[in-house]
């Protein structure tokens, strides 16, 4: 089995932890020997794929012909490990995994869509261009793997892909915490939200710093907020200048890259993202696993996960306004007051966002491609 993922070396982020632990699974339980071909062989991802024990191969994409590169560089690998799947994550990659499909028909070739075309940071002309790009690959795609109904809504009606090839299989991620600790007493729960994931532009961690600046300047309310993730360096460097700028700079921890999130999230009981997309948001579920109170924005496929008001809340994107106003009323109530929507979160992951959920979707998948 073949992996691909055109990699930024200096991201870590949702996509990035969930191909490993499919990964890991599928080798676990002798389904597949994954492969790993990826443009940064030195970057952290790929370092943790070799740890894992798995082969990783690197070939380029730059320049007019990087697909082409991609699918001589790949056949080549495909003929000498006895691949007989190669499976991609987003768009770039899908085009590649298609070129590598029309050029050896025993392949198959699916394509796990998490924020279609990057649809938010593509603009004007681009987005059609790209949904015509997709529905011409078609043909040499297997089967779409969409992780939320949105996601196939789109690829249904602006890449005009087959509905027959399109199956929701929702992320899942390994419980945080075996017996997650959910305080019920009539004190305030404490101050402090986490957000966990890539600190750049799209998912806008901008809007809880400003949220908490006005907290503290408007309400007389002081919030912590921790940032978990590999940070883009423009955009964390301007982060920074605007944590000084809203006089936070006590409040707020730019904590960076955890490879161990239930100790990061230790003690904090909120879990946001303020993202302008999203796939099925790993945070978000991680959260949800541990029994904290999760705020989301409504993208993507966020809304397959939270119901606002029942086991979480979900708010408008592109404004920090709706943050400060949540999260000054999360505090305004006692613990007690948040502990039937704290176990709805509970019982919405336990119900249908597991790995064993995921990985027999992806199963049912690789069994009607022939794979297995």
């Amino acid at each position: 089995m073949f992996i691909y993922r055109y990699n930024d070396p200096t991201i870590y982020g949702g996509i990035e932890r969930k191909i490993l632990t499919i990964a890991k699974w599928l080798s676990a339980n002798q389904m597949f020997t994954p492969h790993l071909l990826t443009n940064y062989g030195d970057s952290m991802f790929a370092g943790d794929f070799r740890s894992a024990g798995f082969p990783v191969h690197v070939v380029s994409m730059g320049g007019p012909f990087g697909i082409a590169n991609i699918a001589r560089t790949a056949l080549a690998l495909i003929e000498e490990h006895d691949i007989v799947l190669v499976q991609t994550h987003r768009f770039r990659e899908s085009l590649a995994g298609a070129e590598i499909r029309r050029r050896n028909s025993r392949i198959r070739h699916i394509t796990r869509v998490h924020t279609h075309i990057d649809g938010s940071a593509v603009q004007g002309w681009k987005l059609p261009a790209y949904h015509l790009l997709d529905r011409c690959a078609q043909p040499w795609v297997d089967s779409y793997v969409a992780l939320s109904q949105t996601i196939r809504d789109e690829l249904v009606a602006r890449s005009h892909i087959a509905p027959s090839k399109v199956r929701i299989v929702p992320n899942g991620i390994p419980m945080l915490e075996t017996e997650p600790q959910i305080e019920d007493g009539q004190n305030s729960l404490q101050r402090h939200v986490a957000v966990v994931g890539t600190v750049e532009e799209r998912k806008r961690q901008e809007y809880l710093v400003r949220a908490i600046g006005h907290l503290r300047r408007e309400r007389k309310l002081d919030v912590r907020l921790s940032l978990f993730g590999t940070f883009d360096p423009m955009y964390g460097e301007w982060m920074r200048n605007l944590v000084g700028q809203e006089g936070v700079g006590d409040l707020v921890n730019l904590a960076g890259y955890t490879d161990n999130v239930a100790a990061a999230l230790a003690g904090i009981p909120v879990v946001a993202i303020a993202s302008d997309f999203e796939g099925i948001p790993t945070s978000i579920l991680e959260g949800m696993s541990a029994g904290r109170l999760v705020v989301a924005t409504d993208v993507g496929g966020t809304a397959d996960l939270v119901v606002d008001g029942v086991n979480g809340f979900l708010l408008p994107p592109g404004d920090w306004r709706p943050f400060a106003e949540v999260l000054e009323r999360i505090w305004s109530a006692p613990a007690a007051h948040w502990v039937g929507m704290r176990r709805a979160a509970m019982a919405t992951y336990q119900e249908r966002f597991t790995v064993d959920a995921m990985m027999q979707g992806l199963l049912a998948t690789y069994r009607d491609c022939g794979v297995l």
